[in-house]
């Protein structure tokens, strides 16, 4: 029997580019390879939150014909609970301010593949975007929200990235898509949590019997950046002279701006807390993201942490956002809060916060593994155009994954 040699790539999606001191993702999947003692591949990262292996493979004449050209034969089957092919969600936001996101199904012959056409980037200013380099990311906004009905255990990554997007189209909801404050790349949640009767308590004082300490719904801690879009590459710079690519493990800003162009984005700030100072914000907010979880073909197995707030009105009037602040992050490299009147908003009677934000720096790269034959062609948006969903409605064809048992593997 003749056997036909040919190339499978594997897909990893970045969770965490991972911090100026630690590894590569290129360094990580190598070292992982080599742990595994597995054969020698070639590694290319783009930089926008996917790295493909490219490993040798072979398969003999009989297979082949019984795959058929390119998987033509296949046809989609229902994902099972013992099977979950991941994707459908975006990658972390990488150093060149882009992030990726891909659609993989289950097919007929039991293997995960990733639909053709299905791959799309937009702009992000959150994570390794801006997180050492203030002039691409000069202000950030901090914002609290209550949801009164919502679950906090129900919180999922596909929660954040749909209230993510109906965050921004409210905000955004006056102006063109060219006219756009931020997007939703722009958009990430600091923390979930239970909202307590006690968190209305202005001296925090829980009853005795924790038991009796009544959830009211979700407190979210929302950070949105505000991005320089006329900040350029510091000319001293490092490049990477195999692939011409900037070494971003460099130490140091990356960018250089002027002060001359923080006014305009302080503006942008200023408008972003009236927008969240409306009394009907929030409720405006969910009515949009209720909306987009009808349009959305989402997993059987999602259950949206918000299902209860959609269906009572009175939850929706209750939700509410508390206070809303911006913070400069200074060229120098030191962050300090505005005191301006302007960039500071607080709605309704808020009791006295005590709030503790923990950053974690995570050394070394975070990806999720996912093995396929070809990637699908990429899609560019606009920075300051939305992202929806119609690209889930439009179904292309299918490329070919080579899948193990362990098919998402974390590093």
């Amino acid at each position: 029997d003749v056997t036909l040699s040919g190339t499978e790539v594997w897909t990893r999606i970045v969770q965490s580019p991972g911090t100026s001191t630690g590894a590569t993702c290129e360094e990580v999947s190598i070292s992982e390879n080599e742990n595994n003692k597995g054969e020698k591949m070639e590694v290319q990262c783009d930089g926008k939150g996917i790295c493909r292996e490219f490993r040798r493979c072979d398969i003999n004449c009989a297979n082949a014909i019984a795959l058929g050209s390119a998987g033509e034969g296949l046809s989609k089957e229902p994902e099972s609970p013992a099977v979950n092919c991941g994707g459908g969600t975006w990658s972390a936001c990488d150093y060149s301010c882009s992030q990726t996101r891909i659609n993989v199904v289950y097919m007929s012959d039991g293997q995960c593949h990733e639909e053709k056409g299905l791959e799309f980037t937009r702009p992000c200013h959150v994570h390794a975007c801006g997180r050492e380099d203030p002039c691409r990311v000069p202000f950030v906004i901090h914002a609290i929200l209550k949801i009164r009905g919502a679950i906090a255990d129900l919180w999922t990554k596909k929660s954040e990235e749909m209230f993510a997007e109906a965050f921004a189209a409210t905000v955004n909801r006056n102006r063109n898509p060219d006219e756009a404050l931020f997007g939703p790349g722009d958009v990430i949640v600091v923390r979930a949590s239970a909202w307590k009767a006690s968190d209305d308590n202005i001296f925090g004082d829980t009853p005795d019997d924790e038991s009796q300490d009544e959830v009211l719904g979700m407190q979210l801690v929302v950070e949105t950046s505000i991005a320089n879009y006329n900040a350029i590459l510091a000319s001293n710079e490092v490049v990477d002279e195999t692939n011409g690519r900037v070494d971003h493990r460099a130490r140091g800003p990356k960018y250089i701006c002027d002060e001359s162009e923080m006014q305009p984005l302080a503006a942008i700030a200023t408008d972003i807390h009236r927008q969240l100072a409306q009394q009907n914000f929030v409720p405006m907010m969910l009515e949009v993201l209720k909306q987009d979880e009808r349009d959305e073909q989402l997993d059987r197995a999602h259950v949206s942490p918000f299902h209860y707030t959609f269906e009572d009105g009175g939850f929706l009037q209750q939700s509410k956002v508390v206070t809303s602040w911006t913070i400069k992050t200074d060229i120098g490299g030191i962050e300090s809060e505005l005191d301006s009147d302007d960039m500071k908003y607080t709605s309704g009677t808020s009791p006295m916060l005590l709030l503790t934000l923990t950053a974690t720096a995570l050394v070394g790269y975070l990806c999720t593994t996912k093995r396929k034959a070809t990637s699908g062609n990429g899609t560019k948006a606009n920075r300051n155009a939305f992202q929806r969903r119609s690209d889930l409605r439009t179904r292309g064809k299918y490329s070919r994954m080579v899948l193990a048992r362990d098919d998402v593997s974390t590093i």
